[in-house]
């Protein structure tokens, strides 16, 4: 046994960042997302919380660039954690990111921790990028191998990404039509 006290418990948020234009929507734009986010982390500090992280989603309505955000938080705040939960590498220069994080952890007092994966879903990535009338389905439609049978313009860059999946596992997905 040891004199040490206790452990305390420590607790945090993760936020995402949803941001819609859509009516009735309490986050109406990118810059009003982020504006929220510096004001959750300044009231969560003022209550005794102890982490704040965000989480990076490219190509959708969420937050997506986190150091900028991150800097402005440590600057509006003293005590508090921040960090990412998490970032995906793959979209990432990797020492690119690491100045940004660098700058960012100097402008917080050294309170910035980074959380880093290795992967995404494929699927949320042609999901996003798939529009319109037509999009892929979640899972897979028919036979394995089966080419992607769109021929849609805006389906272009789906077929790239396709492509590149099936070069990557050997599989292929189907398409729907609404």
């Amino acid at each position: 046994m040891t004199d040490d006290p206790p452990h305390r418990k420590r607790i945090g948020f993760l936020s995402f960042g949803h941001w819609s234009g859509a009516p009735g929507s309490q986050t109406q734009s990118g810059g009003e997302a982020l504006r929220q986010a510096v004001e959750l982390a300044v009231a969560a500090e003022e209550i005794g919380i102890d982490g704040a992280f965000f989480r990076v989603h490219h190509y959708q309505r969420q937050h997506a660039a986190p150091f900028p955000l991150l800097a402005a938080i440590g600057t509006a705040t003293s005590r508090i954690e921040i960090g990412t939960g998490v970032i995906d590498m793959r979209y990432e220069n990797p020492l690119y990111m690491a100045e940004d994080a660098g700058a960012a952890d100097l402008l917080a007092g050294e309170r910035l921790q980074l959380g880093i994966s290795r992967g995404f879903q494929y699927l949320h990535l042609v999901g996003a990028l798939l529009t319109g009338r037509h999009r892929v389905s979640l899972e897979r439609q028919g036979v394995l191998g089966e080419e992607l049978a769109c021929d849609h313009p805006e389906y272009e860059i789906g077929k790239q990404a396709h492509d590149a999946k099936r070069q990557d596992t050997g599989k292929s997905i189907g398409c729907l039509q609404e």
